[in-house]
């Protein structure tokens, strides 16, 4: 699970490098850079890439001989990391479904007890 989110980690900087779009500068999260410039989820990329090599594996396999080094790779462990980076990738998902949009946290706060204010809450 670490190596999974340093993966990510790294994604996401890559993506931030490129666009120029540095958070201590634009204050933008992950989630607003993937929805502003139409990117796909570290996850889901890292994800559907495993899913490639899982065909292209059971591809090769069957065209492959008996005696050939390709079969020496043991690839059994694959179809585990597929599910956890599908269930981080979903879990993620959840989580930020349910965090309000910036709208709703700009709503200015009004203390109901004395006159203080603030546009932040």
């Amino acid at each position: 699970m670490t190596d999974l989110l340093k993966i990510q980690q790294c994604i996401f900087q890559m993506y931030r490098r490129i666009l120029g779009d540095h958070s201590f500068k634009t204050g933008n999260t992950h989630l607003n850079v993937l929805k502003q410039h139409g990117l796909h989820h570290p996850l889901e990329l890292l994800f559907h890439a495993g899913c490639k090599l899982r065909r292209t594996l059971g591809q090769r396999l069957t065209l492959v001989q008996s005696d050939d080094i390709v079969n020496t790779v043991d690839w059994t462990h694959l179809q585990h990391l597929l599910q956890l980076v599908h269930v981080t990738w979903q879990e993620q998902s959840q989580v930020h479904m349910s965090i309000p949009d910036d709208e709703a946290l700009a709503q200015p706060f009004h203390c109901e007890f004395c006159p203080f204010r603030s546009s932040y809450p």
